[in-house]
């Protein structure tokens, strides 16, 4: 298990986040608000709560790590697919991540269940923005992290390729490991996650597997951000 409690995120003078507290026990966690509420602050804060913006404690499975360990226990992939070096293949990107993460994935199967096999020795400047999204989870699944940090990672893919990375994450997941995955597709969010955290006014709402019921995060959406602006 992967705690944060007592989480305060400032920027500059400005709170983001503040008194909030959140527990990862594996599966697909869906990261939900509206555009600017924090979503990618939180997923940034994840990767790197040692920031000195960022107040708190970080406990895995109880005990206080280090910053060297809890690198290589969390992989971060910024939204867009920012990570990827245009003259690198998906190949390539995911040979340095085997590495880095001292991982022992197999590329290929990870490549064939994203639906990247056909583009993975494809240098990354002939990808179109979706073709860059599968590479990208590829390489993050590669890592064999602990815990996955996905921006928004499936917002350029068409219906057929974002239900099929959806399966490959949530297979990926059920070997024990966690997925965060901020989105604004609330169907994908229902069909496939197994908790979700919303952001509100600064503060995290966490909803667990008990509490969802396939339409959980569709109407909680318009509860906690639509039926108040009326």
């Amino acid at each position: 298990m992967i705690e944060l409690d007592d989480l305060c995120v400032r920027r500059g003078s400005r709170i983001i986040l503040r008194d909030s507290s959140l527990s990862l026990m594996g599966g697909i966690v869906g990261l939900i608000a509206p555009n600017g509420s924090g979503k990618t602050t939180l997923l940034e804060t994840l990767a790197a709560p040692w920031d000195r913006r960022v107040s708190g404690r970080l406990l895995v499975d109880g005990a206080a790590t280090t910053p060297g360990e809890w690198e290589r226990h969390c992989f971060y992939l910024p939204s867009a697919a920012k990570l990827l070096e245009p003259l690198l293949t998906g190949r390539e990107h995911a040979q340095i991540a085997r590495r880095q993460w001292r991982s022992d994935a197999s590329i290929e199967k990870i490549a064939d269940a994203c639906g990247a096999s056909g583009i993975i020795d494809t240098p990354v400047r002939k990808c179109s923005d979706g073709m860059r999204q599968l590479i990208a989870l590829t390489v993050a699944m590669s890592t064999g992290a602990r815990l996955l940090l996905l921006d928004e990672p499936l917002s350029a893919l068409d219906p057929t390729n974002k239900e099929r990375a959806t399966r490959a994450l949530e297979k990926w997941a059920a070997t024990g490991r966690t997925v965060v995955m901020s989105t604004h597709d609330l169907g994908i969010a229902d069909l496939f996650c197994t908790a979700a955290v919303f952001v509100r006014e600064g503060r995290l709402a966490t909803v667990s597997s008990k509490d969802l019921d396939g339409t959980s995060c569709q109407r909680l959406y318009r509860e906690f951000y639509e039926e108040r602006r009326f």
